[in-house]
């Protein structure tokens, strides 16, 4: 089952990353055009051509505009609701495909080890003159 799931999802990304691809591609294909039009003069700016008829926009209604902006609220909230619905199906699908995964077994904690301690302990190394001294026979 999570198999068909993984497989879904992996076809509907590549498919993604394709149509992204040619959509890029089909962009810079169209920049350069665009831009010697603009250049040689050929494609005239909506600014330029308010200015070249007379300079004032068409007056607005303000009813229009609130109805337009309702619709436009109206569309962008129902498209945050399909992400967010997207989402939840993705997370769902990773909880899935986790649970589906052993768990890797965990490692057990190594503690390190000190380094030893040097000279003489503590108590030893205080005492003064308690050692006599030994000869050696000279010859």
């Amino acid at each position: 089952m999570t198999d068909g799931i993984v497989k879904k999802a992996g076809k509907k990304a590549a498919e993604e990353a394709k149509r992204a691809v040619k959509q890029i591609g089909h962009e810079l294909i169209e920049i350069p055009k665009e831009a010697a039009k603009q250049v040689t003069g050929t494609q005239t700016s909506p600014i330029s051509e308010m200015v070249s008829k007379g300079g004032t926009p068409a007056p607005v209604n303000p009813a229009q505009m609130k109805v337009e902006e309702k619709a436009r609220l109206t569309y962008l909230e129902k498209e945050l609701e399909v992400l967010s619905q997207k989402k939840k199906l993705a997370e769902q699908q990773r909880q899935v495909a986790l649970q589906a995964q052993p768990a890797p077994p965990k490692p057990s904690l190594v503690e390190p080890t000190t380094k030893p301690k040097r000279g003489a302990p503590p108590g030893i190394a205080g005492k003064q003159g308690t050692k006599e001294a030994i000869k050696t026979p000279s010859g």
